[in-house]
């Protein structure tokens, strides 16, 4: 066979090579050019290799045991619609839906604790292979796959309570980093103070090891710290009581603390500040950025604002415990509510987009006694370009029933699809987008729904379950 007769055939190794290194949008539009690159561009071989990518960056939460390998280019696109839409089997256009069954369950068996069951917290990490696991002051690592603990955290505090905690997986699926908020009293002040600890654990060898430890300030009323996010080199800790938020660079150690403004809210039955309360914040991360939501200082019951501020910018700063308002945001926007309100909660969740590389979705969820605000944002941040926003979501919806569940919520999170977990399954990604009804124990407080692939675990009769649905 002559060269001249290959070069078509040579010509589409090279493209079925250059999109196996492509992100899924990149693909598609690649799809959009010709029909020659469509047939290339939704072969088997590629849709396998875009695919294998979110599973080891932890995107794609398959059930034990099944092997991507064994599916069809179909299937292996329905595993991307899952990310995005969320389970098939959780849409419906019933006016009174079925409670859909799991088409896989995992129940993991601890043995008993002091507390009540629904005071046990499971945090599913995402890819689905591994859940954090809080019980009593004990923090442990299950397996979802062989269904055993592999690894149990132990402080070396006399006295201390684990508060809260967060992790992402790390390594390419080979450990995890956790971060984890304690209350601890040492035998000479005999006072509670608030510790963090940045903690690796190699899930090959169930060794971990404590890569920082460090004080942080104390909160209110012993409440211990409740907003922890870690992601890439980076980690904050906070809490909804706090007016302060200490920022950690993983690599070097380096810590830093800005102090918050947040606006106080004095009870019309009384003028004094010792029965204030603060309007609420949220926080979350960016690759690189830190992203908070909080009030307006001159207009704080209609005005408040999305900010986000460079990380790197920030864990730079010479000084210690300045006020995060004298560093410029990267980014501000404006959001207003549609009527003033002054009891409300504001939930935001940011997620890295496993579409597109160098980019995020974030979720701004506001709510009041009678409606619920939402905003979506595309966020891009390439390096070499300036961070840039754009809002693809807004609506406003009254429905004082789902207002009142999310207003006793003490935390709440938003998965990628736009589901949430009430009393009921719940989605915010449309105003009259109806759910499965699956209803949730314990009033869906520690239902856990995994970030991108619509996982559900809770704790049931001191058991931990994990569904999977399709």
């Amino acid at each position: 066979m002559s060269i001249e007769s290959r070069v078509p055939e040579l010509v589409d190794d090279i493209l079925l090579k250059i999109l196996t290194h492509c992100d899924i949008c990149t693909a598609l539009r690649a799809s959009q050019a010709s029909w020659r690159l469509y047939g290339l561009a939704f072969s088997r071989e590629i849709w396998l290799a875009l695919i294998s990518d979110l599973l080891r960056r932890s995107f794609i939460d398959l059930p034990p045991q099944k092997d991507l390998k064994t599916l069809t280019t179909q299937s292996l696109i329905d595993l991307v619609k899952h990310v995005v839409l969320g389970p098939r089997t959780w849409k419906t256009t019933s006016t009174s839906p079925s409670e859909p069954s799991p088409m896989r369950q995992i129940i993991l068996k601890p043995s008993p604790g002091s507390q009540i069951t629904w005071e046990n917290k499971p945090q599913l990490l995402s890819g689905s292979e591994f859940l954090l696991f809080q019980k009593d002051e004990i923090l442990e690592c299950w397996s979802t796959t062989s269904l055993q603990k592999i690894w149990e955290y132990t402080p070396k505090h006399n006295f201390y309570n684990v508060t809260s905690f967060t992790a992402e997986m790390t390594d390419d699926r080979r450990g995890i980093v956790m971060l984890v908020g304690l209350r601890i009293m040492t035998d000479e002040t005999l006072v509670w103070k608030n510790i963090v600890e940045l903690v690796h654990l190699d899930l090959e060898t169930a060794v971990s090891n404590t890569l920082l430890q460090e004080r942080v300030p104390d909160t209110k009323h012993n409440t211990g710290l409740s907003h922890l996010k870690v992601l890439g080199d980076y980690a904050v800790a906070s809490s909804k009581s706090a007016q302060w938020i200490a920022v950690f660079k993983c690599s070097t150690l380096l810590k830093r603390t800005f102090r918050i403004r947040r606006v106080l809210q004095v009870s019309q039955m009384s003028q004094n500040e010792d029965t204030a309360t603060l309007f609420p914040y949220d926080l979350d991360l960016i690759p690189g950025h830190l992203v908070m939501v909080s009030n307006s200082i001159e207009d704080p019951s209609r005005v408040f604002f999305l900010k986000i501020w460079s990380l790197e910018t920030l864990i730079e700063t010479p000084c210690n415990d300045l006020s995060i308002d004298t560093m410029a945001p990267s980014l501000t926007v404006p959001i207003s509510l549609p009527i003033p309100s002054t009891y409300f909660k504001i939930n935001l969740s940011s997620h890295v987009s496993p579409l597109r590389t160098d980019s995020s979705i974030m979720w701004v969820l506001t709510t009041t006694s009678s409606f619920s605000l939402v905003h979506k944002y595309h966020v891009s941040h390439t390096r070499s370009e300036p961070l840039a926003i754009q809002r693809v979501k807004s609506w406003t919806r009254i429905d004082r029933s789902r207002s009142f569940d999310i207003l006793c919520r003490n935390s709440l999170t938003i998965s990628y699809a736009g589901y949430v977990s009430l009393r009921w399954l719940s989605n915010i990604s449309t105003p009259d987008v109806a759910s499965a009804a699956i209803e949730f124990p314990y009033g869906g407080d520690h239902t856990l729904i995994s970030a991108y692939g619509g996982v559900l675990a809770y704790p049931e009769h001191e058991n931990i379950v994990v569904d999977y649905y399709e």
